[in-house]
């Protein structure tokens, strides 16, 4: 698929599982804890509310229990830390005098590029004009803001990790094309990138040109342009993308069911 294609499907994937999932841990959790000698005063009403004459099994309630506590913890963790790194006013590209070989874009309106040193003595001007079109791509079109949402699906839901990953290559597919789209030459900006690479280094949590999927960025760029995919293609991609969405709104259906339920308890 085309990278922007691709994150944009993956991003919907991510929502619609962590939309269908979540409530359910919360209700899983929540009739858990009308079980509990402890706590159960204050939940004891969920068993009635939910219809569930059966307790839920210590193991799955205490697995939905730290995956909401935990999950959340880790969620307001990761909007913490978008929001510490977030500039929202626009400026030139900032300098870090650091050896190391780095250059990110800073999540935010701002569209900031922080580029090391140590990267800007090692490239000649041709190939500081790919890096900085590939981290210009990034904030034109807010990848930060895909990769926030990939970022607290992976911390409410972890099994979605390796969907988040496929999301942060194709966050990077995405502005390598863009270079391409600047410079006109597809192996320059393969070569710039093994150059980068070599000795670079990305800031945790951003997006940067020496980032994840090396390899397959540059075999990417070696090959030729992505097209449109075929009419197949398509098909299966919207039928995937389709039955994700529709099985969470069947979820959410349930969920707006308990949730009249509570009002009117």
């Amino acid at each position: 698929m085309p990278p922007a294609a691709a994150a944009v499907s993956i991003v919907v994937c991510l929502g619609s599982v962590v939309v269908a999932a979540l409530p359910t841990a919360w209700l899983v959790a929540a009739r858990f804890l009308a079980d509990v000698p402890l706590v159960r005063a204050g939940f004891v009403w969920c068993a009635e509310v939910f219809g569930l004459e059966h307790g839920i099994h210590p193991v799955l309630g205490i697995a939905a229990l730290v995956l909401t506590i935990v999950g959340g913890m880790r969620a307001a963790r990761c909007v913490r830390a978008w929001r510490a790194a977030r500039l929202t006013t626009p400026g030139p590209v900032l300098l870090a005098v650091d050896d190391r070989v780095f250059a990110c874009t800073l999540p935010g309106g701002g569209g900031r590029i922080v580029m090391s040193t140590g990267l800007d003595s090692l490239l000649d001007r041709h190939e500081r004009a790919v890096v900085l079109a590939h981290e210009r791509a990034h904030a034109r079109f807010r990848h930060d803001r895909y990769l926030l949402l990939g970022d607290l699906a992976v911390a409410l839901v972890p099994m979605l990790s390796p969907l988040s990953r496929r999301l942060r290559f194709c966050l990077e597919r995405w502005a390598d094309e863009e270079a391409v789209g600047a410079c006109g030459d597809r192996r320059f900006v393969a070569e710039t990138l093994g150059k980068v690479a070599a000795t670079g280094m990305v800031p945790s949590g951003l997006l940067g040109f020496g980032a994840l999927g090396v390899p397959g960025r540059v075999a990417a760029l070696l090959g030729p342009s992505p097209s449109r995919l075929a009419m197949p293609g398509r098909m299966w991609t919207t039928a995937a993308v389709g039955a994700a969405v529709a099985f969470s709104v069947y979820q959410l259906h349930h969920l707006g069911m308990v949730v009249a339920s509570v009002c009117a308890h």
